[in-house]
């Protein structure tokens, strides 16, 4: 292809600091990296006299395989032993949130798995976000604990009034 993938995302990687220094001199202060490369942790330790702040979850929990050509996108836990373990080095490794990106919400197995990973990530206080494409998926999401809730829902679908009153009562971010 015209832009191959692990060339792209070496490329990101090798640009960010030029990347930042633009963000900045746009008047952009902070960033917060919602899923991506581990890399991106690094970031997070810069001047932000001369950087904005930068804030990273790492990868994007899911149930698609990574690619795997630089460094991992996506992980997707094999049990809840697994999960809880990944919540624990994620968090230890810098990561400011644990991002869900298109679950299998109908594999009950996987998401007793996902599951134990956002108990584990709330025991340790970093935050939990779920990426959404469904509004049925937003009631899941807040159901499993979820704090923060980014929805691309389809124009045609709203979400409920009973769904609007938790995400006011439990202050969700949306």
């Amino acid at each position: 292809g015209k832009f191959p993938y692990h060339e792209v995302l070496a490329q990101r990687k090798e640009m960010a600091y030029k990347y930042l220094d633009s963000y900045l001199h746009s008047g952009v202060t902070a960033i917060y990296d919602l899923g991506s490369e581990t890399w991106t942790y690094d970031l997070q330790q810069l001047d932000t006299s001369d950087h904005p702040h930068v804030a990273a979850t790492g990868p994007l929990i899911s149930h698609y395989p990574d690619p795997g050509v630089i460094d991992k996108i996506f992980i997707s836990p094999d049990s809840p032993a697994d999960a809880r373990l990944l919540a624990a080095t994620l968090t230890a490794h810098g990561a400011t949130g644990i991002k869900f990106w298109r679950l299998d919400w109908e594999n009950e197995e996987f998401m007793q798995s996902i599951q134990a990973l956002v108990d584990e990530a709330k025991e340790r206080n970093n935050h939990v976000i779920f990426h959404i494409a469904k509004a049925q998926e937003v009631r899941d999401a807040i159901a499993l604990g979820g704090e923060t809730v980014i929805t691309h829902l389809p124009q045609d679908e709203i979400l409920d009034e009973k769904t609007l009153k938790v995400i006011v009562e439990q202050k969700i971010i949306q």
